[in-house]
């Protein structure tokens, strides 16, 4: 099946906007919404499962409060792994604590997240943010983006490709806002039946926000 060179660019586009996509970002209007100041983001290397039940376990058994950015599950799937986990400054001494008598080796990766999180809020506020009327192209890829500014996007996508892009909403995500998607396809009245679905899913989990694209292929 032949594709136009406009459509051929924009799923080369997209493909490549889905692989940098598919990591962890954070979702800035939620998550700077609260304080962080010397909040700490603790790397805990596990050795055995019993470790990873330990970790898994610190706030029901131990009533340690933590966000888990890195979460091992199950077994391991390698002879070391790595859990991640930011923890408020009255909860480190007892983790710290936690840690040493059970001997597990860690180390601070980002000892106060609030920094960097004033950091990017300075940079922020410093870029123009991107609207549905500015061209797809002008959407950066080194840069965290609001929930609104990827709307605006998907709706600036449909926009420029009306002629076989649609922008439609496919539910609502427990805060109660849009999953927005793209449907990249001709109309059904047209012998060209082949469509793509990008779809970017917020998947909430304590307090942080997940963003991944996933592409459907549809006849």
């Amino acid at each position: 099946m032949s594709f136009p060179y406009d459509y051929s660019k924009l799923l080369l586009f997209t493909a490549i906007l889905t692989v940098f996509c598919r990591q962890v970002k954070l979702n800035q209007e939620e998550f700077l919404q609260k304080a962080y100041t010397e909040y700490s983001l603790v790397s805990i290397e596990l050795r055995d499962v019993g470790h990873v039940q330990l970790i898994n376990n610190l706030e029901g058994k131990h009533g340690i409060q933590l966000d888990f950015w890195k979460r091992v599950e199950g077994g391991l799937n390698e002879s070391l792994a790595h859990a991640e986990v930011l923890v408020a400054p009255a909860d480190k001494p007892r983790l710290t604590a936690l840690l040493h008598e059970h001997r597990l080796h860690h180390h601070i990766k980002i000892d106060d997240v609030e920094e960097l999180i004033r950091a990017e809020r300075l940079e922020t506020s410093k870029r123009k943010i991107f609207t549905s009327a500015d061209d797809p192209s002008n959407m950066t890829l080194d840069e965290y983006h609001t929930y609104e500014e990827i709307k605006q996007y998907l709706l600036a996508v449909s926009k420029k490709y009306s002629d076989f892009v649609t922008y439609w909403t496919i539910g609502k995500s427990s805060e109660g806002r849009d999953l927005a998607a793209l449907k990249i396809g001709y109309a059904n009245n047209t012998q060209q039946k082949k469509a793509a679905f990008i779809d970017g899913v917020f998947m909430p989990e304590s307090g942080l926000l997940v963003l991944l694209w996933c592409i459907l292929l549809a006849s």
